[in-house]
């Protein structure tokens, strides 16, 4: 905050910043490449939550509850480190972990058991809570992290009503597995949704932007303006996506995004 004697108010409008101070999620199929994506980023750290980066060189955190998960966190911002990136690898088990903890504290064995939607509510902050926090993890040394919630996706067929009866249209939505709870409160506070794709010669791309297609509906978000914005699709690595987003928002040259 500006001094007293300054102001609150901005005089000026500020440039866009370094990627390092958006956020995102990732998803894709199982076994597509996410984790291993992750590895490739700059001084990253995985809170694995899934085991997935066992049979990899990386630097992991195995978090086993909230309580740990929690604790993780307070790690990045507390202890001295060198990272850049944070990965919480998936967010689809962080919300596990999550709903089991407010099921623990409430001594119920379902959200839904408690009175009065109680535990849907506490549900709700506690993970709004946890989103917010990861999406704002600075160090102890006043470096802000990059951070990137990795989710599994799904696929389903799509339906149109015909005479009161589903029938399907033979298309297909890709989009988060995650629980309308979770998902809800997740993407509209990131800047990006990434998914994660191979193509016919399996090779990795990210797609950016929401796409509609003959075979498919897919889930993805990118922020920007009219002529500055990720395209729709790129290559899936770091050095690439690092190179779009300067190009798209104009943002300072840093080297240690």
């Amino acid at each position: 905050m500006n001094k007293p004697s300054e102001g609150i108010l901005p005089r000026k409008k500020h440039k866009p910043k370094g990627l390092r101070y958006s956020s995102a999620v990732l998803f894709g199929r199982p076994g597509g490449g996410k984790t291993y994506l992750m590895t490739t980023f700059k001084n990253c750290i995985s809170i694995d939550l899934e085991g997935g980066t066992r049979m990899m060189e990386t630097s992991a955190i195995e978090p086993r509850n909230w309580a740990e998960l929690q604790g993780a966190l307070d790690a990045l911002e507390t202890e001295p480190h060198a990272y850049d990136t944070v990965s919480i690898d998936t967010a689809d088990r962080a919300y596990d972990l999550c709903t089991e903890s407010v099921c623990r504290d409430l001594g119920i064995q379902t959200v839904g058991e408690a009175a009065r939607g109680r535990g849907w509510e506490i549900l709700k902050q506690r993970w709004r809570r946890f989103v917010f926090r990861v999406i704002n993890l600075t160090s102890v040394d006043g470096r802000k992290l990059l951070p990137f919630f990795l989710c599994h996706e799904k696929v389903v067929a799509l339906t149109k009503s015909v005479n009161g009866a589903p029938v399907e249209t033979g298309r297909r939505s890709v989009s988060i597995n995650m629980q309308n709870t979770g998902k809800s409160n997740l993407l509209p506070m990131v800047d990006f949704v990434f998914h994660l794709f191979l193509d016919d010669k399996g090779d990795r791309y990210l797609r950016t932007q929401a796409t509609d297609t003959p075979e498919y509906s897919i889930e993805a978000k990118g922020r920007g303006t009219p002529g500055r914005s990720l395209p729709p699709i790129i290559p899936a690595n770091f050095n690439t996506l690092v190179k779009e987003f300067h190009k798209a928002f104009n943002g300072k040259e840093e080297n240690d995004d």
